[in-house]
């Protein structure tokens, strides 16, 4: 009877384990994605709020955060090296220069999304339910790969400079009709 209980909770590690190396590898990708697409924009002159690139991230699972913390750990764009903060409430957005709105966070999203767009703060949200004509890039799932959108719209309004390359990749861009 031992025997077969430590079977099963052999089992019940390796599958826990391969869970969390999916979700992790997951997030590894949401970084790397994330990074590429800074890559490509620029800020409104003087609108990044100190030395380093701030990512704000609300979630309610840690591990997003911690996978973009690592990620971004000693790297640059633009001459700034990245910080990540995990944010809880409104208040925090404002001192960022981007903010990750992970799908798990349910917090007042309104708040943070005006937030955002009155303030030249990179909007990425990660949740096909959110609404594009309100934040600036959506990462979404479409045929087992990872792509995004954009809203070259509110890109512009909020007076980021945005890479043709960008566009070109991009699964879906909103106002491209309008150019």
């Amino acid at each position: 009877m031992n025997l077969k209980k430590t079977y099963i909770l052999l089992l019940l590690l390796t599958l826990m384990s391969a869970f969390s190396y999916g979700q992790n590898r997951e997030y590894l990708i949401k970084s790397a994605i994330i990074k590429k697409i800074i890559h490509f924009i620029e800020w409104p002159e003087g609108e990044t709020k100190t030395d380093s690139l701030i990512i704000g991230v609300y979630t309610e699972d840690t591990s997003i955060f911690n996978t973009l913390n690592y990620y971004f750990q000693d790297q640059s764009i633009h001459n700034k090296y990245f910080k990540a903060d995990l944010l809880c409430n409104t208040e925090g957005p404002c001192n960022c220069d981007i903010i990750f709105l992970a799908s798990d966070y349910h917090g007042c999203i309104e708040d943070i999304i005006k937030c955002a767009n009155q303030n030249a703060i990179l909007l990425i949200t990660e949740d096909e339910s959110f609404d594009i004509h309100k934040v600036h890039i959506n990462l979404i799932q479409k045929k087992n790969k990872l792509r995004y959108e954009i809203n070259k719209d509110l890109m512009t309004d909020s007076g980021f400079y945005v890479s043709s390359k960008l566009y070109s990749y991009a699964e879906k861009i909103i106002g491209r009709a309008k150019e």
